[in-house]
């Protein structure tokens, strides 16, 4: 939270109401029941590979990736999170996007934001929703989903 207060990037965007809350998406793939493979699948036409698969659960989690680095230092990781409800006739699929902001970034590697600190609920700057919308309607789109109404 320190980082987040000393960033007058963040106070101008909350002052100002570029900040929201950040929502995840969801959809439904009709008249089929999908299964976590079928996620990897559709990952890979974007280009990704899963990080973390629990296929019991109905879990895929993308891997961190390095967002930038903000006026103050500090940088923005994200990772998706892709959940799978299978019900008769239907599948369920929401995405959220967990994102974390770092003290400094890594010097080289692979990006670990699971040691980051989470961005506090409402302080989210309004281009991540947009990045976590487009992911999930191309996400959607390959797998013939259609959107939830919210």
């Amino acid at each position: 939270m320190r980082c987040i207060r000393r960033s007058s990037a963040l106070l101008a965007c909350f002052l100002f109401g570029c900040v929201s809350q950040l929502t995840p998406s969801s959809f439904f793939v009709p008249d089929q029941q999908i299964e976590v493979a079928d996620l990897e699948r559709a990952l890979a036409t974007q280009g990704m590979t899963p990080d973390r698969v629990d296929a019991r659960a109905g879990i895929v989690e993308t891997p961190w990736e390095d967002t930038g680095r903000n006026s103050d230092g500090t940088t923005w990781v994200t990772r998706y999170l892709i959940t799978l409800s299978v019900r008769e006739g239907a599948s369920d699929v929401t995405v959220a996007m967990d994102l974390r902001t770092c003290e400094r970034a890594p010097l080289s590697g692979r990006v670990d934001g699971s040691s980051c600190a989470r961005v506090p609920d409402g302080m989210t700057p309004t281009m991540y929703q947009d990045r976590l919308d487009a992911f999930a309607a191309r996400l959607r789109a390959s797998l013939g989903g259609i959107p939830v109404s919210s």
